[in-house]
């Protein structure tokens, strides 16, 4: 028989054996229940049911490329705090059976595997709840299930190659984004600063060299997307790529599409720093599930690209590559106008005969930063890519 929250009856005497301690800055509560168990599966499934649980989809009638969540409890007075942990799990009642242990686990051998435990009557379980930075949000609630999306990638070949993915929307929930404007001043290396100071002889102003060189902000920041509870193979997956995550292969990437607040052009993944640990309760087959916290590393920039040279909608020249995004991070000032201008490569040296501005074939004018769709990095790498995709 299956668990259901209401196998939980609180506990209540003349004083209330729970407690809440709330402040404007968060809040923790604890509270007390008794369960009757029928069997030792029901351990796990009773603890996984309080506090929730993140695996590959392996509960879902169709797998997709999300994951599959089932949200903590939330605590009955105050449902912004949510199950975090079980303190207590005691059994009650001197009339207790002997009956064979939980599986072993996959892997484990049977010589140190206790082959009985006692279950009892009765059990008393302390759950502490707290908040969460990030939506708690139930399957129930996604947009599944996900959708393909459509982008161009750069092989090299001067030509757009056409590539599926999934957008999981799984940067929904379970994630929280902090960071800050970032200090970036530009300084020339040539030209000079003028001063302007009034002559009271002359009655006039007059212009002194400045021994300073020219100095330009740029509109920067870092950017951290926490993701919290992920299966640890989003990071290193076993299968079908060979160990590279999507975290790997688009390191140094722009978002080629709108992601969340950002435009194209305006968002630029550098790296992420993982937190892994494993789920105390295994699944169903007896694997130990790992998990992890991720913190995504990114840059963000709100450059505008010069109005006098607003591009066409793409492609956006004749022969450039729509995975080249003339916005955002691919936009360079230039001292003359102190304005932001696409830049890209431009091979003088190899061009035919002509002024300065006569340059290679624009399918050739790589941009500094190629781009990739940033929904993909919230999908699952080891999940069978959408139709027609093109594999990796």
């Amino acid at each position: 028989m299956a668990v259901a929250i209401a196998d939980l009856r609180e506990v209540t005497d003349d004083r209330d054996p729970g407690s809440v301690n709330l402040s404007i800055k968060g809040g923790k509560a604890k509270m007390s229940y008794y369960w009757t168990s029928t069997n030792v599966a029901d351990f796990s499934a009773m603890a996984t049911l309080i506090y929730g649980s993140a695996d590959l989809g392996s509960g879902l009638a169709t797998p997709n490329a999300g994951i599959n969540r089932k949200a903590p409890l939330a605590h009955p007075r105050f449902p912004s705090l949510y199950a975090e942990t079980i303190t207590n799990f005691a059994g009650m009642g001197g009339q207790f059976l002997k009956e064979a242990s939980a599986a072993v686990l996959t892997g484990a051998g049977t010589a140190s595997h206790i082959p009985q435990y006692a279950r009892y009557p009765e059990y008393q379980i302390d759950i502490e709840f707290s908040n969460r930075l990030y939506p708690v949000v139930d399957n129930t609630y996604m947009l599944w299930p996900p959708t393909t999306l459509t982008w161009q990638d750069d092989m090299g070949t001067g030509a757009n190659i056409t590539r599926k993915c999934w957008d999981a929307f799984e940067y929904q929930r379970h994630t929280w984004i902090t960071g800050g404007p970032k200090e970036n001043l530009l300084t020339a290396k040539q030209g000079q600063m003028v001063m302007e100071v009034f002559d009271p002889v002359a009655g006039a102003m007059n212009t002194i060299v400045f021994p300073d060189m020219p100095k330009m902000p740029i509109p920067d920041g870092t950017v951290v997307i926490k993701w919290f509870e992920v299966p640890y193979s989003f990071v290193r997956p076993t299968s079908p790529i060979g160990g590279m995550s999507w975290f790997q292969r688009f390191q140094g990437r722009v978002n080629q599409l709108q992601f969340l607040n950002w435009a194209p052009g305006q968002l630029l993944y550098v790296t992420i720093n993982p937190k892994p640990y494993n789920a105390p309760i295994p699944d169903s087959t007896g694997k130990i599930i790992r998990l992890c916290d991720i913190d995504i590393i990114c840059l963000e920039t709100s450059r505008i690209l010069s109005a006098g040279d607003t591009p066409q909608p793409q492609p956006w020249t004749a022969g450039q590559l729509s995975n080249w995004i003339p916005a955002g991070f691919n936009l360079q000032p230039w001292w003359k106008d102190r304005q932001f201008h696409y830049a890209h490569v431009g091979n003088l040296a190899s061009a035919p005969a002509g002024p300065p501005t006569q340059i290679v074939a624009t399918s050739l004018q790589t941009p500094s930063w190629k781009s990739f769709p940033f929904q993909m990095l919230f999908t699952n790498p080891e999940f069978t890519l959408p139709a027609g995709g093109v594999p990796f």
